[in-house]
């Protein structure tokens, strides 16, 4: 009788690691849409429609635009799970050349997204601690080294990064909406009785100011195809991925909608639309002055 050895399995040289499954990616396209736009369109939207009915009409087509697109990456990403996102896609349809230059406009974009989140978190700590204001750049620099650091250790330490971010952001979200509900609101007419005269009366110009809110609110919920960036690290990018994208896109749309209805039951829609960060005037009906300069550093 012949004994065959046992087969033992190496490790492949040149591939990445692929251990991030569906609750990462949840997590992904979470921490890809939900940002500062939140923040800030829901003021610039009230100002320009001034109508409840049609400020919750835009966001549920934002919402229904990003489930659309979230559908064709699903499509592209479990054909080509590679790694790269949309620059994979661009080399297979228009070769090397018109995939380099999709590679690196998105990477430039990348890189001025995260300048710019960096540069934000230290404008907001030293908003919190006057003491810092004149080390802003300096607190900038450092939170780029604290997440090159944090990735150096590896995918997981990455992973498990994203995770725990994406759940506190859904957390503190969700404590900004139940407290507009259980406290706000007292003083203002109810969502569905509120409305202000707007200055545009041409029809024109009405529709010019929805699609300007539609634009604002498209790019809110941009960042939904964050996913497919890491399709060659996913343990099964054929179900998952699917489910990171339609999960996540319905999650983030349900939160916009909640935190539209909150701020509206909360507010007035006078205040919402002279607001440039109405979250925080929310806050500050409800909490105090501190509430209103802590909630918009950790939303």
């Amino acid at each position: 009788m012949k004994l065959v050895p046992a087969t033992i399995e190496m490790p492949q040289k040149n591939h990445l690691l692929r251990i991030l499954g569906v609750t990462f990616g949840l997590a992904v396209v979470i921490g890809g849409m939900i940002g500062v736009g939140i923040l800030r369109m829901p003021g610039l939207v009230a100002a320009n429609l001034g109508s409840v009915w049609l400020i919750i009409a835009v966001w549920v087509f934002g919402g229904i635009y990003a489930l659309i697109a979230a559908n064709s990456y699903a499509e592209l990403g479990t054909m080509l799970p590679e790694s790269g996102g949309p620059y994979v896609f661009a080399k297979k349809t228009y070769g090397t050349f018109g995939g380099f230059l999709i590679g690196w406009s998105d990477w430039f974009l990348n890189t001025c997204v995260t300048a710019y989140l960096a540069v934000a978190i230290g404008e907001y700590t030293a908003a919190l601690f006057p003491a810092l204001t004149d080390f802003v750049p300096h607190i900038a620099v450092a939170v780029l080294i604290f997440f090159v650091g944090l990735h150096w250790f590896g995918l997981r330490a990455g992973s498990s990064a994203q995770k725990l971010t994406s759940l506190l952001k859904v957390l503190i979200f969700l404590v900004l909406i139940v407290a507009c509900f259980v406290f706000g609101g007292r003083q203002n007419p109810s969502p569905v009785e509120q409305n202000f005269s707007s200055s545009v009366t041409n029809p024109l110009l009405s529709f010019v100011a929805v699609i300007l809110s539609l634009q604002a609110v498209i790019e809110t919920y941009a960042g939904y195809n964050s996913v497919v960036y890491f399709s060659e690290e996913n343990t099964d990018p054929a179900r998952n991925i699917p489910r990171a994208l339609f999960g996540g896109v319905i999650l983030v749309t349900a939160i916009y909608l909640l935190v539209n209805l909150a701020l509206l039951f909360a507010l007035p829609i006078e205040q919402i639309a002279a607001s440039k960060l109405p979250a925080a005037d929310a806050a500050v009906s409800i909490f105090g002055e501190t509430g209103g300069t802590i909630t918009p550093r950790f939303l």
